[in-house]
């Protein structure tokens, strides 16, 4: 008997060492992803405002560089996934193994109304690119001198 308590406590410490971790990185990510899109906005802020008088072809590489930066928000955004996606099959293992802790762990899904739904990492990815396909579009435009 005391062998499957051991046991049993082993388990649990196991799962809740498993979700520690999976906390401590969805953490980490989400840091990145809500403070890499200020960041990169406002680095574009301060090089347009030092190159707005440039040449169209030279404020053009701007875009092409925000491009790379945007998917590497994109690829970041679907690392977090995948370790939310951990985080409720650990979640799941340890209400359906130990449903005392049933009660612990939140389930933002009970409270959230459908516009809630939508990830605000998507969002803010999606927004980010279609600014930045604007950006690049209207300089490509100036460049073959259509707009002045």
């Amino acid at each position: 008997m005391s062998k499957q308590v051991d046991e049993k406590k082993e388990k649990i410490h196991e799962l809740l060492s498993i979700y520690e971790i999976y906390s401590l990185d969805n953490r980490n990510y989400n840091n990145v992803i809500w403070q890499f899109p200020t960041a990169l906005l406002a680095a574009n802020g301060l090089v347009i405002k030092e190159i707005v008088n440039q040449p169209p072809f030279i404020i053009i590489v701007l875009p092409i560089i925000n491009f790379a930066f945007i998917h590497a928000i994109f690829k970041l955004s679907r690392h977090q996934k995948s370790i939310i996606f951990a985080l409720q099959k650990t979640e799941k293992e340890i209400k359906e193994k130990y449903p005392i802790y049933d009660k612990c762990i939140p389930d933002f899904k009970k409270y959230t109304k459908n516009i809630l739904n939508i990830s605000s990492t998507n969002i803010i990815c999606w927004t980010l690119l279609s600014i930045n396909i604007l950006f690049f579009l209207f300089e490509a435009i100036r460049i073959t001198k259509i707009i002045p």
